[in-house]
């Protein structure tokens, strides 16, 4: 947008918009009217619950239909958001070139997400350590392990995908993460958080997994 630095001229109807006094007001005004829960329903996906978490990773491992994406690919997946505190979007997009042994322990991995929203140049995305759980159902290199094994054996394309959940054939990048994004929220809203123990405390989503996350670290100090 030209002139976005700039303030909205009410005469010349010249600057960014976005700064009149008016649109401000407004903003203001429907601010006041939510807090006073006179607006639409929110329509925010609230945090995953621990034994939510458990109980959609069980699902998820207990499919036979013959899916690996869904068997042990969103398991995986689901692990390493968690453990990173990541959105959808940074999880999917993360690549096999930055997954590597830790440099001072052997028995751990490091990773960075050089996708997040915050990521603006290169130093905004340092390698971070993936440590092991003692609990299989969050353990990331148990989870990373199994999906990685099954995935370069039965998959064609994994050799030549950049990506950690290669889980389309589109190797090219940023589409194939975006298309991985898309098929796991698919998989979320048609299969797994339309059951009803999940919707009847309020809609989940694949943001739910980062919520919980953030939470969890809160509560351990």
């Amino acid at each position: 947008m030209p002139n976005r630095l700039m303030a909205w001229n009410e005469l010349s109807n010249v600057g960014n918009p976005t700064r009149s006094h008016q649109l401000n007001d407004l903003i203001k005004y429907v601010k006041k009217k939510e807090a006073r829960k006179m607006g639409a329903a929110p329509k925010a996906r609230r945090s995953i619950t621990s034994t939510e978490y458990r109980a959609v990773i069980k699902i998820l491992k207990s499919s036979d239909d013959g899916d690996i994406i869904k068997k042990h690919g969103i398991p995986a997946l689901m692990n390493f958001q968690f453990h990173m505190i990541s959105r959808i979007d940074d999880t999917t997009q993360a690549f096999f070139e930055n997954l590597l042994v830790h440099d001072n322990f052997d028995f751990l991995l490091k990773v960075r997400l050089n996708w997040s929203k915050n990521v603006h140049e290169e130093r905004d995305a340092p390698f971070q350590a993936v440590i092991p759980a003692m609990d299989q159902l969050y353990c990331t290199h148990l989870s990373l392990a199994l999906w990685l094994e099954i995935f370069m054996a039965q998959v064609p394309t994994a050799g030549l995908t950049p990506y950690i959940f290669g889980f389309t054939d589109n190797i090219t990048i940023p589409d194939g993460g975006e298309k991985a994004k898309d098929q796991v929220q698919t998989i979320f809203s048609s299969e797994i958080f339309n059951r009803q123990e999940f919707v009847d405390t309020g809609p989940l989503g694949s943001h739910s997994v980062r919520k919980f996350a953030s939470s969890h670290v809160c509560k351990c100090g």
